[in-house]
């Protein structure tokens, strides 16, 4: 084998799949990178922790055919300490030595046998659905904040993907909080899956704030996102997610119904959690009374002290104390762009539904904190 890279080509591809493969594990084999040459320009990388799966083809030129299999955290380190310029891999027939030159330096690497690597399966299909990068990518960003870490429940650590004819949608939920954000896309009807927290997050960084296409395939246990020169592979979460929208949380008509000032209501918080952000108990718990046309945000700490500030809003309904966790406050208010947002309620005691006063693709269920007042 030998192959002849450009040190920014060969340095993009290793730190791409290097992000999805583990730095320890039992198994050294998912540790590792996987390297094969396609054709006389083309050379394929892989990372594999045996969840998920990236691979990426970077440009080469290939003067003699093979596979390797490379330290992958070394090799990434390493190529980001090479100066520019061109990168020669030599291996020999049967050889466990990666051979690497570049000017004046020289590296032998030691490497393991490619028959040893869990190459991901190659399914082949051709019923991808289509989307842009940007949508999707915004969709997933908007409604992460609610993927639950507690792995008792292992439907709520990841998020549900639903398609149907034209569109679809995404939904995360971790017991406090309900987050759902609807997508124009050309999807399949009546597909559903809950993808990974971690495959999440690096479908999220694998796509580009822009208009640019993407391909998507839900396979019966796996998803697969296909970009120019990226296969991205995710095993799913075989179990029933508790909630398929947020109608089926929605029993009652409100009784309190608040517009606001985004940005100034997110102003307030902050301000109100620096009195409690050493809060032993962690729950951060914000005050809210509503009354007429303003609201009173306010917070209080045994060490620190107290903190009130009234913000304006426009009020329609009955009044409402409430409390919430101000992390979760802010969180919602953090996805939203709209200059506005809708608060609607039912009570002190039961979830607020929150959506952006324009938007109507997304919504938020947020349960409140009893109050001391309350208890």
């Amino acid at each position: 084998m030998k192959v002849v890279f450009d040190q920014e080509e060969l340095s993009y591809g290793v730190n791409l799949v290097q992000r999805v493969i583990l730095n320890r594990f039992p198994s050294v084999v998912v540790t590792v990178l996987y390297m094969k040459t396609l054709d006389e320009e083309t050379v394929l990388l892989t990372g594999n922790d045996m969840e998920i799966s990236l691979q990426v083809t970077i440009s080469a030129k290939v003067e003699e055919a093979g596979e390797t299999v490379l330290p992958a955290r070394f090799l990434a380190e390493f190529m980001r300490r090479v100066p520019p310029g061109e990168v020669t891999l030599t291996m020999g027939s049967g050889d466990y030595t990666a051979h690497l030159a570049s000017g004046a330096m020289e590296i032998n690497l030691r490497c393991m046998s490619p028959l040893d690597y869990p190459v991901p399966p190659q399914v082949e299909v051709d019923d991808f659905w289509r989307g842009t990068q940007k949508e999707f990518r915004a969709a997933l960003k908007s409604v992460d904040f609610a993927i639950s870490s507690d792995q008792s429940r292992p439907a709520m650590t990841g998020m549900l993907l639903i398609t149907e004819p034209g569109n679809g949608r995404v939904i995360a939920m971790d017991g406090f909080r309900f987050a759902e954000k609807k997508i124009e896309m050309n999807t399949p009807d009546g597909y559903e899956c809950v993808i990974p927290s971690k495959a999440i997050t690096e479908i999220t960084r694998l796509l580009a704030a822009d208009d640019e296409p993407f391909e998507a395939h839900i396979g019966d246990n796996h998803v697969m996102i296909r970009l120019p020169k990226i296969l991205f592979q995710s095993r799913l979460i075989e179990a029933p997610f508790p909630f398929k929208g947020a109608k089926e949380l929605i029993r009652r008509d409100p009784t309190t119904k608040i517009m606001v000032n985004r940005k100034a209501l997110a102003n307030a918080v902050e301000r109100a959690m620096l009195v409690i952000r050493e809060d032993a108990k962690g729950s951060n718990i914000v005050r809210f009374s509503f009354s007429e046309s303003t609201l009173t945000i306010s917070s209080s700490s045994p060490d620190l002290g107290q903190i009130t500030e009234v913000v304006e809003v426009e009020l329609t309904g009955e009044d409402l104390v409430i409390g919430f966790n101000g992390r979760y406050i802010l969180d919602v208010l953090g996805v939203i762009d709209d200059e506005k947002v809708s608060f609607s309620f039912t009570g002190p005691l039961t979830a607020a539904i929150i959506t952006p006063s324009r938007n109507s693709d997304f919504i938020t269920i947020l349960s409140p904190i009893r109050l001391a007042t309350q208890a």
